[in-house]
């Protein structure tokens, strides 16, 4: 047994009606709530945490995402082989994030699943479990991240990651602020990037609208916007090029639309012929557009790559700093269960301590 329980029991022994009495106390669950240690989910369920037991109470605090999905889908009830096809279909590096390799989380992923079930499913419950019908831990019980006593060097530790954090979670927030920004001076005609990182030229729908909504722009269109193409953004000096309207199918009206649809053609073609032989590029509203700087400026497009690789980076410290703080929470909680120390003995210390105060 351990030797500090059992001198600070030799000591309740002594202020109390001997061993008999002090054990008494000791299951009492008024007594346990009085001294400060009932554990009203230990009594709930006959299990501290989620139905589980040993190693689902050491990784109930875990803040891994892959981690907290594979708890999270044994709690909604999937089976062994599922949770084996979906380790199988993560990505290697995510695994290598949870410390394990593939087979070992699939091993810890089924003993999970087994304490969480058979804990949820067994038959003995709350008020058959002496412990938990006391309001104390399971003695199978370890600390995990979520539960374990922190101390006042823990505390420090973690009061300096702490403020670590919130200065970069600072400097997260102002670097999308920023990216936003840049974002933003690119313009209505942001057509998003091609794969090598330049800007899309915009369509020409985004180009004739906001032609349209602008009457400055409106008036450098030669003839108007009836004679833009609207399928190619080209200009062209014929009014016939514009859309043809549709009419019933007896209205005499059609019959200048089988006339103007042909000769629409041919002014086309005549025009850019004419063009061509004169080496000249048909004229298109994107130049419109450019020439009065409407289309993002590679410069603007520098701006936001930089915003959002610095991004990127306050991320990448962020993530980085939450794994440093969970790293030592770990640290710590391994020391608690390299000295012995579990959830149970820790309350049966206080307890002991509560009732050594008492004759």
């Amino acid at each position: 047994m351990d030797p500090e329980l059992m001198k600070l029991l030799a000591s309740a022994i002594g202020n109390n009606k001997g061993l008999s009495g002090t054990l008494n106390n000791l299951d009492n669950p008024l007594y346990t709530m009085i001294a400060g240690v009932y554990d009203p989910l230990a009594a709930q369920g006959g299990q501290s945490v989620g139905g589980g037991g040993p190693l689902w109470s050491q990784y109930a605090g875990e803040t891994n995402p892959i981690m907290r999905d594979l708890m999270m889908k044994i709690q909604n009830g999937t089976n062994k082989f599922y949770l084996g096809s979906y380790i199988d279909s993560l990505n290697a590096g995510d695994v290598a994030a949870t410390g394990y390799s593939p087979s070992d989380l699939k091993g810890l992923a089924s003993g999970l699943l087994k304490e969480y079930t058979e804990g949820a499913s067994s038959s003995s419950g709350a008020s058959k479990d002496p412990f938990a019908k006391a309001g104390y831990r399971s003695p199978t019980d370890l600390y995990s991240t979520s539960d374990m006593p922190i101390g006042k060097k823990g505390s420090e530790g973690l009061n300096k990651i702490g403020k670590e954090q919130d200065g970069i979670n600072k400097a997260v927030q102002a670097s999308k602020l920023a990216a936003a920004k840049a974002m933003a001076s690119l313009g209505p005609l942001f057509n998003g990037f091609d794969e090598k990182g330049r800007a899309k030229s915009p369509s020409v729908d985004q180009m004739m609208n906001y032609i349209s909504s602008n009457k400055d722009l409106e008036k450098q269109i030669p003839g108007g916007m009836d004679k833009v193409d609207p399928e190619t953004g080209d200009m062209y000096s014929w009014l016939g090029t514009q859309q043809q309207k549709s009419y019933r199918t007896l209205d005499p009206r059609n019959l200048m639309n089988l006339i103007d649809i042909p000769l629409k053609e041919v002014f086309r073609t005549a025009e850019q012929v004419g063009n061509s032989v004169r080496g000249k590029k048909q004229p298109n509203i994107d130049k419109v557009l450019y020439d009065a700087g409407k289309f993002p400026s590679q410069e603007s497009v520098d701006k936001v790559k930089k915003a959002k690789r610095k991004e990127g980076q306050m991320t990448g410290q962020q993530n980085a700093a939450a794994n440093e703080a969970e790293l030592y929470k770990k640290g710590m909680m391994r020391a608690l269960a390299e000295t012995g120390r579990t959830p149970l003995k820790d309350q049966l210390k206080a307890m002991l301590e509560f009732q050594a105060t008492f004759k």
